[in-house]
């Protein structure tokens, strides 16, 4: 369960990453939290969040953003990779179930989900360990 829960997170952090608007509604908007934190890194949003910090803008014309990592946080880790007797375009070793597959047994696969209810709006493939592709109309919002 643990990794289909982790499977999930990237997911849904991958598509808040291509939907800046999404995005934009973690970001603290306080010239308070700005004032209160001396200096941030600029980093991939996945690499923020997955480190336990807290997304404040983007920097400059860049996908990154500029993160504050609080000293005590506890970073949630990405995926594990897989594996070498994965085997892409195969069902997976651990299917209990003949010709049905269970979630997360085709890793290349991933899911696009609204917030905050994390309703369905439509599939997506992984093109490598950091993007992923869907159609235009899952994103045009």
């Amino acid at each position: 369960m643990e990794i289909l829960q982790r499977y999930l997170l990237l997911v849904n952090l991958l598509w808040i990453i291509f939907t800046r608007k999404a995005v934009s509604q973690f970001f603290s908007t306080t010239l308070d939290a700005v004032r209160s934190r001396s200096q941030c890194d600029c980093m991939e949003y996945w690499q923020c969040v997955g480190s336990g910090g807290k997304p404040y803008s983007y920097c400059s014309y860049s996908s990154k953003v500029c993160c504050f990592i609080d000293p005590n946080s506890i970073s949630v880790g990405i995926l594990p990779r897989p594996t070498k007797s994965s085997s892409c375009g195969t069902k997976g070793p651990n299917s209990e179930r003949d010709g049905i597959s269970e979630p997360g047994e085709w890793a290349w696969h991933a899911a696009v989900l609204e917030k905050p209810q994390d309703l369905y709006v439509c599939g997506a493939s992984l093109v490598d360990e950091y993007w992923i592709i869907t159609a235009a109309h899952c994103v045009d919002e």
